[in-house]
């Protein structure tokens, strides 16, 4: 691309052989990761790639435990395709992402430790679109409309001789207040009820608007958030300009907006923003992304029994699995007690777990029932884990989950030090399996290295 600016190099995808490691973020202020990971799709299936998504960097919260990660997978790939290391990353997940926190002080923290998800594709084959539909009164919900109901508008009113000049001597949208004093912000919300279980969205969220415009030029844009007792918390935004020859008419603007993966709490609500500015927040303070329309408009935003305005939401079949730690290494001469945090939803409670280990990599993933991968080889150090189920070595596990869907394994190998010399520069992955009647879940592996 530098050696060619200006070529068009998607096309070339479809029959490439080059390994590809691609690294993005869920608000990324200026690329969201819809049209990576459908560059991504587009690939030979015969060629190795992998995705990891996530946080740190264009205006979005740094986070030590998602940074490592990111470093690590990145060095691992870039081993194998430029090294010829042994360890066989192609055979791992290709989509490895950090679940966006619901919780904003979460988000901005960069000591939480994110949940993860491993995918073979995104928006994940399991997940299943549910329509909520822009009602009356601000509503968003699952019923159609079965009547009328008046129509929502959305108002830009820009001044007399405002050009594109005057948006530069103001700061070119730097200043928010100053934007929305020349175009003052035109807001339409809708909201969900509280939701009664923990679930996860987990794709593309898309809005389908139904307009009547007054005029044959304008720009919508939307954003999903998720309202917590904690606050609210951005999850996904999008936008569509819109031009008309000739007088204005109905139309159906389909607007696909930013990916993403997120549990939703239970008691927590969802909160559609329909709008004429174009703002993001990846971080702790809001921006506007486009330029707006220099010219006044008006648009109508229609939900009745014929023209129906609504957003297509897509969720996991249940809150997914994870096994995480802050801890990324082991000492041989020195092997500190690891700690692990396993979550899921209270849904789960009750339900059996086992954390598995190996050492010969994560994959090829073994399918397990219910359609979950295990990207975990098991091998004989499998076995030898096994062995030692329910000793001091191995605390939790083994064992049911409590209220919440959690569980607390840890591995402590101190009665063992010094760990065997062979394992120096090895890595040993491990990752949770969930028993649900004769369904089998996995979670996402957690990688340790051993060093001196």
């Amino acid at each position: 691309m530098w050696n060619d600016p200006g070529r068009d190099f998607l096309p070339l995808l479809k029959s490439s052989s080059t390994a590809i490691y691609c690294s993005m973020l869920w608000l990324d202020a200026g690329s969201p990761v819809n049209s990576a990971l459908k560059a991504l799709g587009s690939l030979p299936k015969t060629t190795p790639w992998r995705i990891h998504i996530s946080t740190g960097g264009h205006g979005t919260p740094s986070n030590t435990r998602e940074e490592v990660r990111k470093r690590d997978l990145q060095t691992a790939w870039l081993l194998r395709f430029l090294k010829g290391a042994k360890d066989p990353v192609e055979f791992g997940p290709r989509v490895f992402s950090g679940v966006l926190p619901s919780d904003p002080a979460a988000y901005l923290s960069r000591s939480t430790i994110w949940r993860t998800r491993a995918d073979t594709a995104f928006p994940p084959a399991s997940a299943k679109t549910s329509v909520w539909y822009l009602r009356q009164g601000a509503g968003l919900s699952t019923t159609s409309p079965a009547g009328s109901e008046p129509a929502d508008r959305i108002t830009h009113k820009v001044p007399a001789g405002y050009t594109a000049r005057s948006w530069l001597r103001d700061g070119s949208g730097s200043c928010l207040g100053l934007v929305f004093l020349r175009m003052p912000l035109s807001n339409q919300t809708y909201t969900t009820p509280p939701f009664s279980k923990d679930v996860e969205i987990a794709g593309f969220p898309t809005l389908i608007l139904e307009v009547a415009p007054l005029s044959n030029r304008f720009y919508l844009a939307a954003r999903l958030e998720v309202l917590t007792t904690s606050g609210s918390q951005v999850l996904s935004v999008g936008g569509e300009g819109v031009r008309q020859s000739g007088a204005p008419k109905r139309t159906t603007m389909r607007i696909e907006m930013s990916g993403i993966d997120a549990v939703i709490p239970r008691g927590a609500r969802l909160k559609l923003s329909v709008r004429n500015h174009h703002l993001v927040q990846p971080g702790s303070r809001q921006s506007i992304k486009f330029m707006p329309y220099l010219s006044s408009y008006q648009v109508d935003l229609e939900h009745n029994s014929s023209r129906m305005s609504r957003i297509l939401l897509p969720f996991r079949p249940q809150v997914g699995i994870d096994l995480t730690s802050p801890t990324t290494g082991l000492s041989l001469s020195n092997p500190a007690r690891v700690g692990f945090q396993l979550r899921s939803s209270s849904v789960h409670s009750g339900r059996p777990y086992l954390v598995l280990a190996g050492f010969s990599g994560q994959g090829p993933a073994l399918s397990l029932p219910g359609g979950d991968m295990l990207y975990l080889r098991p091998d004989a150090g499998t076995q030898l884990f096994l062995g030692i189920l329910g000793t001091s070595l191995v605390p939790n596990f083994l064992g049911l989950l409590d209220a919440s869907g959690g569980a607390a394994p840890a591995l402590d190998l101190r009665a063992l030090a010094p760990l065997p010399p062979r394992l120096l520069g090895r890595s040993m992955d491990l990752s949770t399996i969930e028993f649900a009647g004769a369904l089998v879940r996995a979670s996402a592996p957690v990688r340790l290295s051993f060093d001196k």
